[in-house]
């Protein structure tokens, strides 16, 4: 009795090719049965089966419910056996062709009604290292370092980073006083000043009225004097 592969990754090949859709909405997919010979272990190396498990199938919807395009396993469709976009090439003699029908694939479960099934996942080239953790090339590395660089020095202890956007700092005055203001020159051919607005008559400065008043009150002191020296000697003051 062969056995039921359980989730992991596996090397292998494509056994058979088809269209198929879905019931309820736009969706159609590439239905690829697959067949392993190995599978992977914890360290990373390849281990054959010992016995031949079960063949199992995976669906890759390229087009979508709503009848749009799913770009992640059109990709992998192409990427992994060079396919072009032909709904003619579906088929077993095309993607079980010895030129593309080595691959390695992911089994994954899933729950459905109460009841665990399982299906391949993704599929992936033959020499692929798997979904991994990537390294960033040179050139990516240097952008790290332009962009965070600075950032990262300073969390540790060194010169502290600009916030982004933060304006330049001025340079400080030299010692010996504060810094004069720079004088700026008119430019040359500029309009004359605006004159001040006249005055219409009576329309004097609110400050000026108690110097008025003590001139009006001295005069009349003056006044009452010469009138009361008059009196009395009839000399005007």
């Amino acid at each position: 009795m062969s056995a039921q592969l359980i989730p992991g990754t596996y090397f292998g090949r494509v056994v058979n090719a088809g269209w198929t859709k879905s019931s309820k909405t736009l969706s159609h997919g590439i239905v690829l049965t697959f067949r392993a010979t190995h599978a992977k272990q914890q360290d990373g190396q390849w281990a054959e089966l010992a016995e031949q498990p079960d063949d199992i199938d995976g669906v890759f919807w390229v087009i979508n419910k709503s009848g749009g395009i799913n770009e992640i396993p059109l990709k992998q469709m192409n990427q992994v056996f060079g396919w072009d976009g032909d709904a003619d090439k579906v088929t077993p003699d095309w993607f079980c062709s010895e030129e593309r029908a080595i691959c390695q694939f992911i089994v994954k479960g899933e729950e459905y009604n109460g009841k665990m099934t399982y299906k391949v996942d993704s599929v992936w080239p033959k020499d692929s290292q798997g979904p991994g953790i990537q390294h960033l090339a040179a050139q990516d590395v240097r952008a790290v370092k332009q962009q965070y660089g600075a950032a990262l020095r300073a969390a540790l202890g060194g010169p502290k980073a600009p916030p982004a956007g933060a304006p330049p700092k001025l340079p400080t005055p030299a010692s010996g006083g504060p810094a004069r203001q720079a004088t700026v020159a008119p430019p040359r051919n500029a309009p004359p000043a605006a004159a001040a607005a006249q005055r219409e008559p009576g329309d004097e400065p609110t400050e000026g009225a108690p110097q008025g008043k003590l001139l009006t009150d001295l005069s009349n002191v003056m006044d009452a004097m010469s009138d009361r020296r008059a009196a009395a000697d009839g000399t005007p003051f």
